[in-house]
């Protein structure tokens, strides 16, 4: 594999696990590099989304339910202060 091949896959490894590249931090010299590496990024924006796991919605309702007794408890314990 040469170097430019291994640039090329480090950058779409990194894109694939969510983190910036490094090589985006650093302008590429060659405008080759730069110009394949705007073009994996057009590819990935094509990509499906993500959803969220399965659990998502459930998770998501006991939080806001946490939240809000926690908020009522204060609000209470201020009340009964008075």
């Amino acid at each position: 594999m040469t170097d430019k091949e291994k640039k090329l896959t480090a950058y779409i490894d990194s894109l694939n696990s969510e983190k910036k590249p490094k090589e985006h931090e650093n302008m590429v010299d060659a405008p080759e590099m730069e110009e394949l590496f705007e073009t994996v990024r057009l590819v990935r924006s094509l990509r499906e989304p993500s959803l969220p796991e399965d659990n998502y919605a459930k998770n998501l309702a006991n939080s806001v339910n946490k939240r809000k007794e926690n908020i009522m408890l204060k609000d209470w314990k201020e009340l009964k202060r008075m």
